[in-house]
C-alpha cells in the first residue's frame, strides 16, 4: 500500500470510532432526556391527584336548617 492509503484508511478507521462515539453519547443523552421526562411527568401526575385529594377533603356540606330551606322553597315559588 501507498502512503495515500494508510492515511485514507487511518482517517475512515478515526471517523468510524469518533461516529460510534457521538452515536453513544446522543443515545446516552436521550436516555437522560426520557427518564427527566418520565420523573417530570410522574411528579406532575403526583402533584394533580394530590390536588385533587385536597379540593375533594376541603368540600364539605353545610347543615341545612328548616326556616333555610323554608325560605329556599319560597324564593322559587
Amino acid at each position: 500500500m501507498d502512503e495515500r492509503q494508510k492515511n485514507l484508511d487511518k482517517i475512515s478507521s478515526e471517523r468510524k470510532k469518533f461516529e460510534e462515539t457521538i452515536s453513544k453519547e446522543i443515545s446516552s443523552s436521550e436516555e437522560k432526556i426520557n427518564k427527566g421526562k418520565s420523573e417530570a411527568l410522574k411528579e406532575a401526575s403526583d402533584l394533580a391527584v394530590d390536588i385533587a385529594e385536597e379540593i375533594i377533603n376541603n368540600l364539605f356540606v353545610k347543615k341545612v336548617d328548616k326556616k333555610d330551606l323554608n325560605k329556599f322553597s319560597k324564593d322559587l315559588n
